[in-house]
């Protein structure tokens, strides 16, 4: 069966002192799962985008796990995980909620507050 999804998603902006660096971690959904992919939704205008990173390599995140992703483009991100394994993948995991969904990128705050934006 595929696994379940990770039961908690959080972000760190600024990561190593760029504003365009963002640090995903999750606290793993359990032995059962292989590999993580993570979900960036942008949104430009009117359009929304989903961009997703197959079985990224993953850094230590404090005991959990973690992935850096550079935003390139400046806008509003919304971030995802799952947990998959050879059966296949869990539901998506967000990062935060309806009040603190979009974030703009670049962002100097590293807690996202100050760049934070209702869904």
């Amino acid at each position: 069966a595929p696994p379940a999804p990770p039961p908690e998603v959080t972000l760190t902006f600024n990561f190593l002192g760029s504003p365009n660096l963002v640090f995903v971690c999750w606290v793993p959904s359990g032995q059962d799962a292989n590999f993580t992919d993570v979900k960036t939704v942008i949104r430009e205008g009117e359009q929304v985008r989903e961009e997703v990173r197959y079985g990224v390599k993953e850094s230590d995140c404090g005991g959990a796990a973690g992935a850096s992703l550079y935003m390139w483009q400046p806008g509003f991100y919304h971030y995802a995980v799952r947990a998959c394994n050879n059966a296949g993948c869990s539901q998506w995991r967000d990062a935060y909620d309806d009040a603190r969904y979009w974030f703009t990128i670049p962002c100097a705050d590293a807690s996202g507050a100050a760049c934070a934006r209702r869904r």
